[in-house]
């Protein structure tokens, strides 16, 4: 259910650590991302996936459409976020479905393309949130901690190597680095 929030630092915060878990409970700790438990059957929310998106022609138009900034996992939380801000509301339909092959489309791909998704929402977050040095620094600060505590208590050795990974790779995104 790829949908969710504008990933704030307070989001990402509530996200990382696991709070978000709760929003079931008290919506206000709602993380960056919706999870299954939390679907209604029509919601408004900041972003959407591309990979089952529906837009009315004249609301792409008015931002410009998709970004050719990132090839693939952050343009469709960009166009959402710009959508938002345009004063176009995003809707999940929670009681549609589609079949999506996630990661089809990177698969044989040498490793980098699976941690690009999170140095691509570092960037987003630079341009949609983060004027502030600090605010930068402190968001990936969080996202680097939380991912690197993941792997520590991760069950399989793939998990502990994904989560490592990512968090390693949002922190060589904030010296610039790939």
């Amino acid at each position: 259910m790829p949908a969710g929030w504008a990933p704030t630092l307070p989001r990402m915060i509530l996200h990382m650590s696991g709070i978000s878990r709760l929003a079931r409970i008290n919506f206000s700790l709602r993380g960056h991302y919706l999870l299954r438990n939390q679907v209604a059957d029509e919601m408004a929310v900041d972003w959407v996936t591309g990979a089952c998106l529906l837009t009315r022609r004249d609301a792409w138009n008015s931002v410009g459409g998709m970004t050719t900034r990132w090839f693939m996992y952050a343009e469709d939380l960009d166009y959402c976020l710009r959508l938002g801000d345009a004063g176009w509301r995003v809707v999940l339909l929670g009681s549609t479905e589609a079949e999506h092959a996630a990661g089809l489309s990177s698969a044989g791909n040498d490793g980098r393309i699976r941690t690009e998704w999170i140095v691509n929402l570092a960037e987003l977050y630079d341009l949609h949130f983060g004027r502030a040095r600090a605010k930068r620094v402190a968001w990936r600060a969080v996202v680097a901690s939380g991912f690197l505590a993941r792997s520590a208590i991760a069950r399989s050795a793939y998990d502990r190597r994904r989560f490592r990974a990512y968090g390693h790779a949002v922190a060589r995104s904030a010296k610039g680095k790939r």
